[in-house]
C-alpha cells in the first residue's frame, strides 16, 4: 500500500525569537520554587495560632519535545488571529486551549508574556468573556512545516470552534444551513423557520453576484504591491493586509452568516477600504451617518411630521456646518410661519443627518476628537448606550446642550426597546429592498452593512452610480428619510 503523503502546513512563526528559547523560559517558569503554608487551616490571627509550615515544591519539567509542539501551535494560531483581527485584539477560548493543549496552556501564555511577545489583559468573566490577547512581537514569517501533531493540535483547535459555534444559539451570528424540503433545497436560518421563497431568492442572487468577486491581479502582484506600501513590515497593519489577499479564495467566496438583525457578512465586509481598488469593484455606494440618519424616523414618529414639513427641511441648499446654528433657525421660522412649532434642535439634527454632516456638526464641536473618536463616543455614549450615562462625560454633557430634545427622544426609545438593535434590523431591511430593486435590473451587486458595491461585471456594463442612488433615494424616502450618498471609485493603483 502507497504511503499517504504529508502535505506540509503553512505555519507562522516568530523570525527573531526561536522555539528553544520560548521553550527554555517556559521550563524556567514551570520549575520555580513555590512555597505553601501546610497548615494553613491552623494559622489564624489570635494567639492560639500555629506557627506556620513552610513546604517548598518545584514541578518537574514538561519535556522539551512536546513543549516545542505545543509553542509551534499556539503561536501560529496567535499570529494567525492577530494578523485577521483588524485592531489586533483577539481572544482565545480558555477551555478550548485546555482541550487541545492541556492544563499547561497557560503556562505558554504566560511564556509569552514574559518573553515580550503579546500583552493579555488580566479582566476576564468564566463564560461570557476571555482575556483580549495582542501580538506585541510582528517580526513574523510564514514557513512550510511538516509536523503530525501540529496538525493534529490545528484539526482539533477547528473542531471545537465548529463544535462551539453550532452549539451556541446566543451567537451573534446565525450560520446558514441547508435542507431538502419537499424534495427541494432551501437555505434556512439554523435554528429559525424555514427561509421564505422571496428571502431564498433574494441569498440565491447575492451568492451569484459574490461568485463574480476576483483580484484584478494575480495574487503574487497583490503581495507585491502591499510590500511597496510598507518600509517597515513588522507591523500589524503589513500583516493584517498580507492576512487579506492570502486568505482570498476566490471558489470560496460565499456569505459567512447571517446575524439577528438580518445584517449578511463575507469576504468584502471585513477587507480593509485601502485593498479594494485591487479586487473587481466597479464602485460604492455609501449612505452618510447612517445609523444617525435613522434616528430621525424616530424624532418623525414622535413628532408627527409629514413630507410636506420635511420638504421644507430636506429641500433647504447644504451649508457650512458652521451655519449650521443660522440655517436651523430660518428653517424653524418657515415652519412657524405654516403654523407648526418644533423644537430647534431637532430641525437641526434632521437637516444635519439628512445632508450627512452629522459627524462633520459633532466634530466642529469636538475639535479635540479625531473623527473616529467623534463616532466612537456618538455611539458608546449617545446612540447605544443603555445605561443614561452620558450626562456624566464631558462629550455626553455638549451633545445634550446642542440636541436636548433628540438626547430625550433616544433615551425614552432606549427604555423601551434595544435601540442599536432595532436601527442595525431597520439598516438591513432597507438595504435588503435596495438589493432587491437592483437584482430585478439584473446588476451585479452585494452590501456592506449601510453601502451597495457593484461589481466590474459584463452584466454591469454601463451601469452608473446615479441609477443605483435614484433606488437608494427611492428606497429610504418611502419612510420619510432623505439620505446622502457617498460614491467611491476604485481604479486599479500603480503596481
Amino acid at each position: 500500500m502507497a504511503k499517504k503523503k504529508i502535505v506540509p502546513i503553512e505555519l507562522y512563526k516568530l523570525t527573531n525569537v526561536p522555539i528553544d528559547s520560548l521553550i527554555d523560559k517556559c521550563i524556567e517558569i514551570t520549575t520555580r520554587p513555590m512555597v505553601k503554608v501546610v497548615n494553613a487551616d491552623g494559622v489564624t490571627s489570635d494567639s492560639q495560632s500555629e506557627s506556620p509550615i513552610l513546604e517548598t515544591k518545584v514541578k518537574a519539567a514538561p519535556r522539551r519535545a512536546i513543549l516545542y509542539q505545543k509553542f509551534l501551535f499556539l503561536v501560529h494560531l496567535i499570529i494567525s488571529r492577530c494578523s485577521a483581527s483588524k485592531d489586533n485584539r483577539i481572544q482565545l477560548h480558555s477551555e478550548r486551549l485546555k482541550n487541545v493543549l492541556g492544563n499547561d496552556y497557560d503556562i505558554l501564555l504566560e511564556t509569552l508574556c514574559e518573553m515580550n511577545i503579546i500583552s493579555m489583559t488580566t479582566e476576564y468573566a468564566v463564560g461570557v468573556h476571555c482575556r483580549f490577547i495582542s501580538l506585541k512581537d510582528w517580526r513574523v514569517h510564514i514557513e512550510p512545516t511538516i509536523n503530525i501533531k501540529v496538525a493534529e493540535y490545528l484539526s482539533r483547535w477547528a473542531e471545537l470552534t465548529q463544535k462551539d459555534v453550532n452549539s451556541y444559539n446566543e451567537s451573534e451570528h446565525i450560520e446558514l444551513e441547508v435542507k431538502i424540503i419537499d424534495g427541494r433545497a432551501q437555505v434556512i436560518k439554523k435554528g429559525e423557520k424555514i427561509i421564505g421563497e422571496q428571502e431564498q431568492w433574494l441569498y440565491d442572487m447575492y451568492k451569484d453576484s459574490l461568485s463574480y468577486l476576483d483580484l484584478k491581479i494575480s495574487k503574487d502582484n497583490a503581495i507585491g504591491y502591499i510590500d511597496s506600501l510598507f518600509t517597515n513590515r513588522n507591523t500589524h497593519k503589513y500583516h493584517h493586509c498580507l492576512h487579506n489577499i492570502l486568505s482570498f479564495d476566490k471558489k470560496n467566496i460565499k456569505i459567512t452568516s447571517i446575524d439577528k438583525q438580518d445584517r449578511i457578512y463575507h469576504y468584502l465586509t471585513y477587507l480593509r477600504k485601502d485593498l479594494k481598488y485591487l479586487f473587481n469593484l466597479k464602485f460604492q455606494l455609501d449612505i452618510a451617518n447612517s445609523h444617525p440618519l435613522l434616528l430621525c424616523k424616530l424624532l418623525i414618529v414622535k413628532y408627527k411630521l409629514d413630507y410636506n414639513i420635511l420638504n421644507i427641511i430636506y429641500n433647504k441648499e447644504r451649508v457650512e456646518v458652521c451655519d449650521l446654528h443660522n440655517v436651523s433657525e430660518q428653517l424653524c421660522n418657515e415652519l412657524q410661519d405654516k403654523g407648526l412649532s418644533i423644537e430647534k434642535d431637532v430641525v437641526r439634527f434632521i437637516y444635519a443627518c439628512s445632508k450627512g454632516m452629522m459627524w462633520d456638526e459633532l466634530n466642529n464641536s469636538f475639535p479635540e476628537y479625531s473623527r473616529d473618536e467623534i463616532k466612537s463616543n456618538a455611539f458608546a455614549l449617545i446612540f447605544y448606550n443603555p445605561r443614561n450615562i452620558a450626562r456624566y462625560t464631558e462629550f455626553g454633557k455638549k451633545f445634550m446642550s446642542v440636541y436636548p430634545n433628540v438626547y430625550a427622544a433616544i433615551e425614552e426609545t432606549k427604555d423601551k426597546t434595544r435601540l442599536p438593535l432595532l436601527m442595525m434590523k431597520t439598516e438591513s431591511t432597507l438595504m435588503r429592498r435596495i438589493l432587491t430593486k437592483c437584482y430585478l435590473q439584473g446588476w451585479k451587486v452585494i452590501s456592506i452593512h449601510d453601502a451597495i458595491v457593484a461589481l466590474d461585471t459584463q452584466e454591469n456594463e454601463g451601469l452608473e452610480p446615479m441609477a443605483i442612488k435614484r433606488i437608494i433615494n427611492d428606497v429610504y424616502r418611502a419612510v420619510l428619510l432623505h439620505p446622502t450618498v457617498h460614491i467611491d471609485e476604485f481604479p486599479l493603483p500603480a503596481v
